[in-house]
């Protein structure tokens, strides 16, 4: 409790959070609580090559690998009947048309009531590790 406590006393402003969030190595995504993709980080849309708009909501599935998309999307769907958090790797499609291997994770965050207030995510590329384990 002692860091949210220092964060809260900071009151760091927008624009300084979304410095942060866009300075992390990791691809960093939200959700509302139906599972709506409402936010990519500036690595993200880097990364795809696509503007917000084209990965927003449940378009951001059209850059998963054909192979895994349906098996990721069976788990997000159950997670959002869970609440459960998600881990799962799959494939993305780099702005380049490469796909890389993605460890996908995804948490709920609670309101005081314990309902789903928002979904945080974050996808790390792991090729190099796939590659090492074939």
């Amino acid at each position: 409790m002692g860091s949210a406590m220092k964060i809260a006393e900071h009151d760091p402003d927008f624009a300084s959070l979304r410095a942060l969030i866009d300075s992390l190595p990791a691809l960093i995504h939200t959700g509302r609580p139906d599972g709506y993709l409402d936010f990519f980080n500036q690595r993200w849309l880097q990364f795809v090559g696509l503007p917000l708009e084209e990965l927003e909501g449940w378009k951001w599935t059209s850059a998963v690998h054909r192979d895994d998309a349906a098996a990721l999307i069976a788990r997000w769907r159950a997670c959002l009947a869970s609440g459960e958090p998600l881990g799962f790797e799959a494939r993305v499609r780099r702005a380049d048309g490469e796909y890389r291997w993605m460890l996908h994770h995804k948490v709920a965050v609670r309101d005081e009531s314990g309902r789903i207030d928002k979904w945080y995510g974050s996808s790390v590329e792991i090729e190099d590790r796939k590659q090492a384990d074939c």
